[in-house]
């Protein structure tokens, strides 16, 4: 009895295990979305205090929000890669006082999109299967803002207008990071995923000869869902 119930639990076992290893075999198709947590509504008010008075007034309205789906393939049992693309928004309205008393509404928009390939490798552990990501992406980063310009060509009557600016920058970016895979069903899982993306923001302006170039990093809580299909 005991013989026949060891037989039955080896075979559950291997049953079980041959099931889990399926969701991340060689020949699924990968198909996933993420957001890099800084989803953002808000708003926020300044107070100012002079002479023992205290003003106060609403500040800029912001909106910020980033996606990434991703589209793979399983090269071999839980290796996959593929082609991410990223988006990432931010908008901000602020009203200005301006000299005559009048206010006007400025805004501040900053928008990137960038697209590369991805490789991402699965350690089969049943229900939860930690994974490590490499992405490398290629794209632009968009910044437009809104400025007062007074026209003081009459003194005594001056004009203002507000003007737009806008400037188009060209991007890399690399990122590596390592999660979890949280299958709720036997093709879909919620992923967690933290990781760390490096950026290389360049502009260059070829009538001035003028160039800019920034480089920075920072860590970020990625959470998402993936669906492998059959």
């Amino acid at each position: 009895m005991k013989k026949f119930r060891f037989i039955i639990g080896m075979a559950c076992a291997i049953l079980f295990s041959s099931a889990a290893t399926a969701q991340i075999e060689k020949g699924k198709i990968f198909i996933g979305a993420r957001s890099d947590f800084n989803a953002f509504f808000g708003s926020s008010k300044y107070e100012m205090t002079s002479s023992g008075t205290t003003t106060e007034s609403d500040g800029a309205k912001t909106t910020m929000f980033g996606f990434t789906p991703t589209v793979g393939y399983f090269f071999i049992d839980g290796l996959a890669g593929g082609i991410f693309m990223n988006v990432d928004v931010d908008n901000s309205k602020e009203d200005q006082e301006i000299e005559d008393g009048s206010t006007v509404n400025l805004k501040d928009n900053c928008s990137s999109f960038t697209v590369g390939p991805f490789v991402r490798y699965y350690v089969d552990m049943d229900k939860v299967k930690p994974f490590a990501h490499l992405q490398v992406g290629f794209g632009s980063n968009t910044y437009k803002y809104d400025y007062v310009d007074y026209d003081y060509s009459n003194p005594l009557n001056p004009t203002v207008q507000v003007v737009e600016e806008k400037t188009k920058y060209s991007l890399s970016t690399w990122g590596i990071g390592a999660g979890g895979a949280f299958f709720i069903t036997d093709h879909i899982s919620v992923d967690a995923m933290l990781i760390y993306n490096h950026q290389c923001s360049k502009y260059k302006d070829d009538d001035t000869d003028f160039e800019y170039k920034n480089k920075g990093g920072y860590f970020g809580l990625d959470v998402g869902f993936t669906v492998i299909l059959p």
